[in-house]
């Protein structure tokens, strides 16, 4: 069953980057989970793992902004995985970009790369591609992999849970790339 939702996924990202080429689509369909689903989803996960999604959950509606690192202020997106972890004294050594995450081939700074079919909550999940002149990347952490939900700092909208399939001005346009575990 984890192996077919995950075969969906990877479809559905191939089908919308073919889709949405040159187009930019605006709409986001944010998830706003109850106090009750959250106890659904961490419901027999390790403690790392549940703890992770209910703190994320407490950093709901924090505002998005490029290079931001603050939690009143606005985070990115690699800011904010990697504060979900420092927060609760889980982290990876430092602070890793989503370019030095695509290029991690075993692991880097306390982050191991697993194939995609042992993904599992709390795993991040890295899209992206290079451009004209740059990488473009995106992360998330993997919140349910049977419901297919993630969460991350995504532009425009800042912290939501959201999935994938439905997001598709971005994870259509950029491709997993790369799912990594943080090492504890």
């Amino acid at each position: 069953m984890r192996s077919i939702i995950i075969f969906l996924v990877i479809a559905l990202t191939l089908f919308f980057s073919k889709f949405s080429k040159g187009k930019e689509f605006k709409k986001l369909i944010i998830i706003k989970p109850s106090s009750m689903d959250i106890l659904y989803w961490i419901n027999d996960l390790p403690t790392v793992h549940a703890d992770i999604i209910r703190y994320a959950y407490s950093r709901i509606g924090t505002p998005y902004r490029y290079g931001g690192a603050s939690w009143t202020k606005g985070i990115d997106c690699s800011n904010f995985t990697w504060r979900l972890y420092a927060d609760l004294r889980y982290h990876y050594r430092e602070y890793v970009t989503t370019y030095e995450m695509q290029r991690i081939k075993k692991e880097y700074k306390g982050l191991r790369a697993i194939p995609l079919e042992d993904a599992k909550a709390g795993d991040l999940l890295v899209y992206g591609r290079f451009g004209k002149e740059s990488w473009k990347g995106h992360v998330v952490a993997l919140v349910n992999e049977q419901d297919e939900i993630v969460v991350g700092s995504h532009s425009g909208h800042g912290v939501q849970f959201v999935r994938p399939d439905e997001y598709p001005c971005f994870f259509g346009n950029y491709p997993l790339v790369k799912v990594l575990r943080v090492i504890q």
